[in-house]
């Protein structure tokens, strides 16, 4: 009889967990309706291998799994717990129903708590108070613990009829629970290296995606508390002028590596195939190899970033550059998966997940750092070379654990609530590598790969005030550089990064260079303009190793407490991105700018990696933005109209005047002619062909 009553409550319990699995399925639909259609969208234009797809079967099969695993972990406590308890038949069913709908309350809420901006934590969100929602948590955690209590007595009970087999059992899961709680919170408390003497030192590139310099307390911004990096900036050799050559992540990592302009290291554009290309010789990563490095790249966000072994890396940590790393938010927003995503569990069922700063709604910056720490190869006498990218304070700005009123900012305000805690896991990763004695005799470089502009006055150089009228200038030059902008009134305005040449919000970048126990450094802020292609001379030169085909200046004198003299100003080259429409605003929608670069991109069957066809590098080199900054003037060519062809923006950035019309005294007392020449010669037909006569 009691066993009839067993299976029928669990039959009971299997049947409610069911519908409460379809019940998710089905609002999950309704909510992320546009995000079905993209992901069908991308199968049709993308062709997205069918390998993928039966990860996401997979993936999508281990839902259920877990699913049905709670239901029976319900049932088989509270089975026990009856048993222990000597529970009346008549309150059998009664109890083990209270169970399941207390395990699906704490499902539910917890998620509302720990994850408020996933899918049905926002819906709880809106309908219950965070206060409430921890008071019913509670609530509905008590008859949950005495039933485990009740269950692990029963337990025992059993154990003393059948001891010898029973503390076998009782053993064996123990060493099992034990180690899975132990690591679930990725808690790996690794022994302290000792001290490793070693000819060559540590190499760290350290990346604060996105970060500006001007939103830092270092320089002089009071809104946000960044102490760890200005604690190291103030150690530290600063350049507070330094220019990304290009303001999109891959691009301008492969600048940095190279030492290249995007010109002459041919990645043009954000997810260019590096197949083909032979980076053997040029990219740091590389050549330090051949001097005994081991080279590492991690990053918690892969989605735009093909940075991998055809650039040097032995190893590279951090989330799957695949396809399947656009798709997870197919089959990871149910309130079970969110709540496993930062276990050990979730890393071993998921591992695209933990430390993925793409799955917004999951992400703990801590989780990352935590598996970068158990995957980073040991100091030994071996030197590393790693470069490692951060991206919290990318776009959206959002994580786990964002404040709750984060849905109710925009952009700018949004950014800083993530910088602070970008500076939290800045120090969780300079602890761990100080603790373990990496940088013991290291080389330094903190810098981010672009900034970001947020649709407010002063994000670009140009304003209607500042112009300066010519007989040349267009009559409509207002509109044609308002319409680069969608959506932006203003012409000193922008937004994103990688959008506007003028933007020097996205176009800065920030720059630091720190020498631990390996040579003499001098901290200082050094006002003189770089570039980030000036890291890859500056680390071979303090090596003395000879620098190989770099555009790049080594910028040792400056670390040195000397300069560098030029006979004019030092001119340096920025670039545009392929940039959709959807990202020149500040109302972006990922399905819109996906779904506007359907025809550019496409996967390669061979790495299942997103790609950009080369059929199209042709056709859009002539829409690029270019721009050379020489002291205080700026000439940019913007190109305009469905011939693409270009016209000249000429600024000085210190007065805040500017022109389209390179005949004006104003210009004729500039640098324009010589500065229109260095962007002949360097981009050659990519100009010539284009430029207006």
């Amino acid at each position: 009889m009691k066993t009839n009553k067993n299976k029928q409550l669990l039959n009971y319990i299997l049947l409610l967990t069911a519908v409460l699995f379809i019940g998710q399925e089905i609002f999950l639909v309704s909510e992320q309706g546009p995000n079905v259609i993209l992901a069908a969208t991308l199968h049709t234009v993308f062709k997205i291998p069918v390998s993928i797809w039966f990860m996401v079967a997979w993936y999508w099969g281990l839902q259920i799994v877990l699913y049905a695993g709670f239901a029976v972990l319900i049932w088989w406590t509270g089975v026990l717990s009856s048993q222990y308890a000597k529970l009346p038949e008549r309150y059998f069913f009664k109890w083990g129903f209270g169970l399941w709908f207390c395990g699906a309350i704490i499902l539910f809420f917890a998620n509302e708590i720990y994850y408020p901006l996933s899918v049905f934590g926002q819906l709880f969100f809106s309908l219950f108070p965070l206060w409430l929602a921890r008071a019913v948590l509670i609530v509905a955690l008590i008859p949950c613990v005495i039933a485990v209590v009740l269950a692990g007595l029963r337990v025992l009970q059993w154990l003393r009829l059948y001891h010898k087999i029973g503390w076998l059992v009782f053993i064996g899961l123990g060493v099992v629970i034990i180690g899975t709680v132990s690591e679930a919170m990725h808690e790996r408390a690794a022994q302290v290296a000792p001290v490793v003497p070693r000819q060559w030192p540590n190499i760290f590139i350290i990346g604060l995606d996105a970060v500006r310099p001007d939103r830092l307390n270092y320089y002089g911004y009071t809104k946000n508390a960044t102490p760890a990096i200005d604690r190291f900036l103030k150690g530290s050799t600063n350049f507070s002028f330094s220019l990304t050559p290009i303001a999109r992540t891959y691009p301008a990592w492969v600048s940095i590596l190279t030492g290249q302009y995007p010109k002459h290291h041919h990645i043009r554009f954000t997810l260019t195939n590096p197949a083909g290309m032979d980076f053997s010789h040029t990219s740091l990563a590389a050549i330090l190899k051949t001097y005994g490095y081991k080279t590492v790249f991690a990053t918690d966000g892969r989605r735009f970033n093909n940075l991998g072994v055809e650039f040097g890396f032995d190893q590279q940590i951090g989330p799957s550059g695949t396809v399947r790393n656009f798709i997870m938010y197919l089959v990871d927003n149910l309130p079970l998966i969110d709540l496993i995503s930062n276990t050990r569990l979730g890393e071993w069922l998921y591992p695209d997940i933990p430390g993925n700063r793409d799955e917004v709604a999951t992400y703990d910056p801590k989780t990352f750092i935590s598996l970068l720490e158990a995957q980073l190869p040991p100091n030994s006498v071996q030197p590393i070379f790693a470069g490692i990218h951060l991206n919290l304070a990318h776009y959206p700005y959002e994580w786990a654990e964002s404040p709750l009123d984060a849905d109710t900012l925009s952009y700018s305000p949004l950014y800083d609530t993530a910088i602070p805690r970008l500076d939290e896991q800045f120090n969780q990763l300079m602890t761990y590598l100080q603790t373990h004695h990496y940088l013991d005799n290291a080389i330094v470089v903190v810098m981010s790969d672009h900034g970001d502009a947020f649709g407010i006055a002063g994000d670009r150089l140009i304003a209607t005030a500042g112009f300066v009228r010519g007989k040349q200038s267009a009559t409509d030059i207002v509109d044609k550089l308002n319409a680069l902008q969608p959506g932006n009134k203003m012409l000193n305005t922008s937004a994103g990064h990688g959008t506007d040449v003028l933007s020097t919000a996205q176009y800065r970048n920030l720059l630091a260079f720190q020498l631990l126990g390996f040579a003499s450094g001098t901290p200082a802020t050094i006002s003189a303009p770089v570039s980030l292609i000036d890291i890859k001379p500056t680390i071979l030169s303090l090596l003395k190793i000879p620098n190989q085909q770099s555009d790049g200046l080594s910028l040792v004198p400056y670390l040195q407490g000397k300069t560098l003299s030029f006979k004019s100003p030092r001119s340096i080259f920025v670039e545009l991105d392929f940039t959709p429409l959807g990202i020149r605003s500040t109302d972006i929608s990922m399905p819109n700018v996906v779904l506007q670069s359907a025809d550019v991109f496409e996967i390669d069957p061979t790495t299942e990696k997103v790609m950009l066809k080369p059929e199209m590098i042709a056709q859009l080199l002539p829409t690029k933005q270019k721009a050379v900054y020489a002291g205080d003037w700026i000439l940019a060519l913007y190109p305009y109209g469905r011939e693409n062809k270009l016209f000249p923006v000429l600024v000085n950035k210190k007065t805040g005047q500017w022109t389209d019309d390179l005949t004006t005294r104003f210009a004729q007392r500039s640098s324009a002619k010589q500065l229109l020449r260095e962007l002949k010669i360097f981009y050659g037909s990519e100009v010539t062909e284009y430029l207006k006569t």
